[in-house]
């Protein structure tokens, strides 16, 4: 009984005396001031009407700020999911004709939007001691466009740059556009690829693609008013090839008995043409990539026909001239060249045939 009686004896003074101790404690703890360090992203705000670029210098573009207060206020701050600090750059600080600046923050430049609703509390450090932000002064220009150069040839199609946008408007730092000149451009073999392997049946075919700029301008310029250059392209599923040595014969009718012969000259006319039995010539052919890459030399028949080339007349054997020379003379004679369907000949430049000069 005596027990019972100490513990529920003069119950209320002694939850009187509980209430006054919780009380104590909590004023006491209410008035501690705590000392935290946050790790904030920076932002950075811009004003006025000059046109600008800014990013932050520090690779991480964070800051750590030590934040002092009320323990219990300082908990709050703790439980707000995103905070951020920021600074704010005024675009006139850059001449126009400069095309960077760099500026520095401290503690007391730095804005902390996450403080707002905490007036209780203050950033007392700051680590780094400065925000470092590098100002851009950025301008819009007009610039020239290169065109692109194809591969030869892809899935044995012919590829040939018809024509591409030639300027195109860009923006970016003064630093990179007072320099750039000229865009280079490519074409993107993999779409060339696809554009290939589904022409299917067609020889040729048109089509417009966009380029890609190299190098790749992302950070330090972009399109203005499109979202690439341009370029039209035709495919060509027909392969050129030279052909060396190809025998060339003189055909005449069985009862032709010149002796016609190929004229010295022609080594002239076309660089590639030899004398000799029989004589030779590079041929270009032009076709369906499959029979062109299976034609040699020897599989191709090359000819010139002797009909219809007039014989020298007949010296007069007079005996007052004893040393009249043998008239002589060269005529044209169209080369005639036998190649399965789907291979052409490819004959000199403005020229509807190839000629070759005959002599007797």
């Amino acid at each position: 009984m005596k027990l019972i009686r100490l513990i529920f004896g003069d119950m209320g003074l002694k939850v009187l005396a509980v209430a006054m101790a919780w009380s104590v404690w909590f004023m006491v703890g209410e008035g501690l001031t705590a000392t935290e360090t946050f790790l904030m992203d920076v932002d950075v705000r811009t004003t006025g009407t000059a046109d600008i670029r800014t990013r932050v210098l520090d690779a991480s573009q964070r800051v750590t700020l030590k934040i002092s207060g009320p323990q219990s206020v300082v908990a709050q701050l703790r439980a707000v999911p995103e905070k951020r600090a920021r600074v704010t750059v005024a675009g006139e600080l850059v001449p126009p004709d400069d095309p960077e600046k760099q500026i520095e923050f401290r503690l007391a430049d730095v804005e902390i939007p996450s403080l707002a609703d905490f007036p209780e509390l203050r950033a007392t450090a700051m680590t780094p001691a400065t925000v470092r932000v590098l100002v851009e002064n950025m301008r819009e220009e007009e610039k020239r466009v290169a065109a692109p150069k194809p591969p030869a040839e892809i899935n044995d199609v012919q590829v040939r740059v018809i024509d591409t946008d030639p300027t195109v408007r860009v923006r970016g730092p003064l630093s990179v556009i007072k320099d750039l000149t000229t865009i280079e451009t490519a074409i993107d073999k993999d779409q060339l690829r696809s554009l290939a392997e589904g022409m299917g049946d067609m020889v040729r075919d048109r089509q417009t693609i966009p380029l890609r700029i190299v190098p790749d301008p992302a950070g330090s310029y972009s399109l203005v008013g499109t979202e690439h250059i341009e370029a039209r392209i035709e495919l060509i599923k027909l392969m050129q090839r030279d052909i060396p040595s190809v025998p060339i014969q003189i055909l005449r009718s069985p009862g032709d008995q010149r002796d016609l012969k190929f004229s010295l000259i022609n080594t002239i006319s076309h660089p590639s043409f030899e004398l000799g039995s029989p004589a030779t010539m590079t041929l270009r052919v032009e076709g369906v990539p499959r029979l062109v890459k299976a034609l040699d030399a020897s599989t191709i028949l090359a000819f010139v026909l002797a009909e219809g080339v007039p014989s020298i007349p007949e010296t007069s054997d007079d005996p007052d001239n004893p040393d009249e020379e043998t008239p002589e003379a060269d005529w044209n004679a169209v080369l005639h060249v036998e190649l399965p369907d789907g291979v052409r000949l490819v004959p000199p430049a403005n020229r509807e045939n190839v000629l070759l000069k005959l002599a007797e």
